[in-house]
């Protein structure tokens, strides 16, 4: 479920197995709460600063387009302490289709005043990878090292093993 948005993916897993006692909203914060925990103790991908630090010494405008929700996005940005360097931040939770659909590239490449075939994207969800090709824009796949070999990201237009 990997570059879902969590509202589609909590609705799927009540779809599956629905459970009593609990509201929408009540998981859904629990879920946002233990993901905040979570990000503070990962460690950050290799390469992923030093991509980072080259575009911004070219001054070249990034943006941050995910599936995640704006609080760990914040959460993301904060422990790498890349907030300066990061032009737009945007996450699907304000977009009516999550990924693989391309709407949340769309509005970044718009808030960017860039047009979706000048944007470069490094994703390292295969939904992703399907949202940024529909959008129009080139993509660096950047998947875990176990899973490198899969297929499915041969769609992207590079692949790196960071």
């Amino acid at each position: 479920m990997q570059g879902v948005k969590p509202q589609d993916v909590i609705k799927h897993w009540y779809n599956f197995k629905p459970w009593k006692n609990r509201t929408f909203e009540e998981v859904l914060e629990d879920i946002i709460n233990e993901m905040n925990i979570l990000i503070e103790n990962v460690n950050i991908m290799s390469g992923a600063i030093d991509v980072i630090n080259f575009y911004h010494f070219y001054d070249i405008p990034m943006a941050i387009a995910s599936s995640s929700f704006m609080s760990l996005i914040r959460t993301v940005v904060d422990k790498m302490q890349i907030a300066s360097k990061i032009k737009i931040l945007h996450s699907s939770e304000y977009e009516k289709r999550g990924k693989p659909f391309p709407d949340v590239f769309l509005t970044t490449a718009q808030k960017l005043n860039t047009e979706p075939v000048d944007c470069l994207v490094f994703e390292d969800s295969i939904n992703g990878i399907k949202a940024a090709k529909a959008a129009g824009m080139r993509v660096v796949a950047v998947p875990y090292p176990e899973n490198y070999e899969r297929k499915e990201y041969d769609i992207a237009d590079f692949k790196s093993n960071f």
